[in-house]
């Protein structure tokens, strides 16, 4: 660095004798005083950062001391523009926001001006860098809208980085002379708009000749350009893998990955990232595939630098895989972040073992009530282990039969009067693999059925010239009948119907028994009498008149 600031001054000196009678000195002093670590605060009195080594960009310039000609842009070619490697511009070179400084001679009368634009990705080729254009006019007579001394940003050829500002002093300029003035740009990089990385540099290139408006003798002979690094962007992290379940996997099981993406400087946009994944790695990586709907990727923020990621899926072949997860830079800096891990995934090659604590046919009465059982307890539920490091197998039940349904648990079951099997199922995601055990629950019903009989009146007169009742309707039948299950039938042992209305009844006293039968051949039975009267006197009929007849001869009496 010593022998660079040395070689730099011995160069100086000698262009400041040669540049004296040009007035140029005070931009070599400038120079000399910055090389020896004078701020251009301390010389102008304006803040300007923390200055850097300056990068003079003589590279761009041929041996006659002209602009490359290959450096043009639509605006007109630059070939008759000459270079200054004495004059210089350079920033503080540090993320954040940092300013520029550039300064201009003009050394021809007349109407002149120039325009620069921003280039970072370093392609200078016709005018194709990322830029923004800015103008600056001297000497001219103002009009149409354009005014002498001026500064005129026109974004014209690219972005303009946010927050860019220009300031500048022109000097004293007439139409008749030249002209020496400085021109101060101030960048903002914290909403850079293109894609800016570590390592890449700002460059700020001249087009000059822009004949549409000017005379082509009449420019700004000398405008410094040069290079500023960018020191931005360090790479995000990726914390370790997590890979659940731990251990080996089994063929077709559920895998999830799990990772921190996090930014230490806070600058990057996590969410812009994308991400992909190689299901088996090899070295240099180059065969990641975005996530397709195999993979299922879910991510939270965890604060404004950090985001938590997991992804699931199924692996479907067997072996030692190799996976990765990478965070892309969606800018190309060459900022991606690669974690791996190694997961055995083996065949499910064994059948779990089910135990099942009941497999005799259960026989059981219905609840108090109902036509069904409800078992309580875990007692019948099944269980089953695996041999294979495969995880647990699950165990489910159906049940067919008077009974039907599923679950994993018999405990609150109600079991329907009738057969029922229980099916009890242990798997482990092998269809081959299932094994079962069953039994039967058969629920009987055991409750009789209710009745409840009509009264009947103390007696019945029989009916009109009858020596019999006729029930009238079913003032006799009974009030009611129940059962758990369902009543099957009724009837009554006088005329083995469901009724007894139209029933006929002798005079005299009959027992008459209700029966009531359910679905199951329980019964019950209730009885009453029912007693019939004769009220009815008796009809003489058929009676002869009045007979008068004489005494027979020699008798006190006649025969009639």
């Amino acid at each position: 660095m010593k022998q660079n600031i040395s070689q730099s001054v011995s160069f100086l000196i000698q262009l400041m004798v040669e540049k004296l009678k040009e007035n140029k000195l005070l931009k070599y002093v400038f120079l000399l005083l910055f090389l020896s670590g004078v701020s251009v605060s301390q010389i102008y009195g304006q803040t300007v950062g923390i200055l850097g080594n300056p990068i003079i960009d003589g590279n761009k310039c041929d041996n006659d001391g002209y602009l490359d000609p290959n450096i043009t842009n639509g605006f007109g070619n630059v070939s008759n523009a000459k270079c200054d490697i004495g004059e210089i511009w350079y920033s503080s070179g540090v993320y954040g926001n940092s300013e520029f400084y550039f300064s201009f001679t003009r050394n021809a009368s007349g109407q002149a001006g120039f325009a620069i634009y921003f280039d970072v990705d370093g392609n200078l080729t016709n005018g194709t860098g990322d830029g923004a254009d800015i103008a600056i006019f001297t000497g001219l007579s103002p009009s149409g809208g354009i005014s002498d001394k001026t500064v005129y940003s026109y974004n014209g050829t690219g972005f303009v980085p946010n927050g860019t500002s220009f300031t500048g002093e022109l000097g004293s300029v007439t139409c008749n002379g030249t002209d020496e003035g400085f021109i101060e740009i101030a960048v903002s990089y914290d909403n850079i708009n293109f894609n800016v990385c570590s390592g890449h540099k700002l460059r700020l290139v001249k087009i000059v000749s822009w004949t549409a408006d000017f005379e082509q003798g009449n420019v700004i002979e000398t405008i410094d350009f040069s290079d500023a690094t960018f020191t931005i962007n360090t790479s995000p992290t990726l914390s370790d893998l997590v890979v659940v379940p731990n251990g080996d996997i089994c063929r077709g099981e559920e895998i999830t990955f799990s990772t921190v993406l996090s930014d230490v400087d806070g600058i990057d946009d996590l969410s812009a990232f994308s991400i992909d994944i190689d299901t088996n790695y090899i070295a240099p990586y180059t065969n990641f595939e975005p996530l397709a709907s195999a993979y299922t990727m879910s991510s939270e923020q965890i604060d404004a630098n950090s985001w938590e990621l997991s992804f699931t899926f199924n692996y479907p072949t067997t072996g030692t895989r190799n996976f990765a997860v990478r965070a892309m830079d969606p800018w190309d800096c060459d900022l991606d972040v690669i974690k791996f891990a190694s997961v055995t995934i083996v065949e499910n090659t064994n059948s779990p073992v089910i135990s099942c604590p009941v497999t005799s046919t259960q026989d059981l009465d219905t609840d108090a009530g109902e036509c069904s059982y409800t078992h309580s307890g875990t007692d019948w539920d099944a269980s089953a282990t695996d041999i294979d490091p495969c995880g647990d197998p699950t165990v489910r039940y159906e049940l067919i039969g008077a009974t039907s349904g599923s679950g994993t648990s018999l405990s609150g079951v109600a079991f329907n009067k009738g057969t029922t099997t229980v099916t009890w199922y242990a798997e482990d995601g092998v269809p081959e693999h299932t094994v079962t055990c069953s039994f039967d629950v058969v629920v009987s019903d055991t409750e009789d059925p209710t009745i409840s009989c009509a009264v009947p009146s103390a007696s019945y007169a029989s009916d009109n010239g009858e020596c019999s009742y006729t029930v009238p309707g079913t003032g006799l039948d009974p009030l009611s009948t129940g059962d758990n299950c369902g009543v099957a039938t009724v009837t009554n042992d006088f005329n083995s119907q469901s009724s007894l209305s139209g029933a006929v009844f002798p005079v005299g006293t009959t027992t008459v028994k209700w029966i009531v039968t359910d679905d199951s051949g329980n019964t019950a039975e209730c009885s009453f009498d029912v007693t019939v009267t004769d009220d009815e006197a008796p009809v003489l009929s058929g009676c002869p008149s009045n007979i008068s007849q004489s005494n027979d001869a020699g008798e006190c009496s006649a025969v009639v």
